[in-house]
C-alpha cells in the first residue's frame, strides 16, 4: 500500500513538472492523445455501424441510423463538455497546487457523469418520438432510428469511462 502511495505521488509531480515547466508541444501531445483516441474510435464506431447495417440489415436501417445520428453527436457533445470542463479545472487545481481539491475532482466528475447519463437517458426516451418525428423519421425509418438510439442511450451507462477521457 505504502508503494502504490509512493507511485502516485511520483506520477503526479511528473505531471505537475510537465504541466508547469515541461515543453508546450510535448505537455500538448501527452496529455491530448487519450482524448484524440477516443474521438476518433468513437468516429470509427458510427462508420462501422453504418456499413454493417447498410450491408447485412440494408437501406431502410442505414436510413434510421443516419436519422439519429445528430443525437448520437448531442451525447458525444455532452460527454466532451464533462471531460473537458473537468480537464481544464484540474490543470487550474494543479497550478495552484491544490491537491486536496484534485482528489475530490475525481468523485465530483463520477458523480456527474452518472447524474447526467440518467438525465440524458430519461430525457432522451422521454422524448424520443417527437425528436424522431422532428429529425424526418417516418414508418420504417423510424423504427429502426428507435431501436439504435435506444440502444445507445441505455448503452450510455457501459461508455461512463468514456465521458471522462473526451
Amino acid at each position: 500500500m505504502q508503494v502504490q502511495e509512493e507511485k502516485r505521488g511520483k506520477m503526479k509531480d511528473n505531471e505537475q513538472t510537465l504541466i508547469l515547466e515541461g515543453n508546450v508541444w510535448k505537455m500538448m501531445w501527452t496529455l491530448s492523445w487519450p482524448a484524440i483516441i477516443a474521438m476518433v474510435l468513437y468516429g470509427m464506431n458510427v462508420f462501422i455501424d453504418g456499413i454493417f447495417v447498410g450491408q447485412f440489415i440494408g437501406e431502410t436501417a442505414l436510413a434510421g441510423i443516419t436519422v439519429v445520428y445528430p443525437i448520437t453527436q448531442i451525447l458525444n457533445g455532452v460527454g466532451t463538455l464533462i471531460g473537458v470542463g473537468a480537464g481544464s479545472y484540474l490543470s487550474v487545481l494543479i497550478g495552484k497546487k491544490d491537491f486536496e481539491k484534485q482528489e475530490r475532482l475525481l468523485g465530483s466528475v463520477n458523480f456527474l457523469v452518472i447524474i447526467s447519463c440518467i438525465i440524458v437517458t430519461v430525457l432522451g426516451m422521454a422524448t424520443l418520438p417527437f425528436v424522431l418525428n422532428f429529425l424526418g423519421a417516418s414508418g420504417d425509418e423510424m423504427m429502426y432510428g428507435k431501436d439504435y438510439i435506444t440502444t445507445v442511450l441505455y448503452g450510455g451507462f457501459f461508455g461512463l469511462p468514456a465521458w471522462r477521457t473526451t
